[in-house]
C-alpha cells in the first residue's frame, strides 16, 4: 500500500488475506491522520473476487462503508 501525498508512505504485509489489507488499511489511516475519499486497487484478488464482472467483497465493501472511503475498480491497471 503506498500513499503519494504527504510524503512518500508504503506498507508491506507477508501475505495478502483479507485481515492482512484491512489491518494494512486501519494503520495507514492512523499514520495519515484521516482517511482518503478515494483509495484505487489494481485487481487484489483478495477484495476483488470476479475482475470480469468487478465483483467485490463483500466484507471488503463493508469495512470501506465503514470507514467512508470509496473502492473504485480500474480495470486493467498494470496487467500490461
Amino acid at each position: 500500500m503506498a500513499y503519494p501525498h504527504n510524503g512518500a508512505k508504503s506498507l508491506l504485509t507477508p501475505r495478502e488475506t483479507l485481515m492482512d489489507i484491512v489491518q494494512a488499511h486501519i494503520a495507514f489511516f492512523h499514520d495519515i491522520g484521516g482517511v482518503p475519499e478515494t483509495i484505487f486497487y489494481d485487481n487484489p484478488r483478495t477484495i476483488i473476487l470476479n475482475p470480469n464482472t468487478t465483483t467485490w467483497n463483500p466484507t471488503f465493501l463493508a469495512f470501506a462503508a465503514h470507514y467512508g472511503f470509496t473502492p473504485p475498480y480500474l480495470h486493467g491497471l498494470g496487467t500490461e
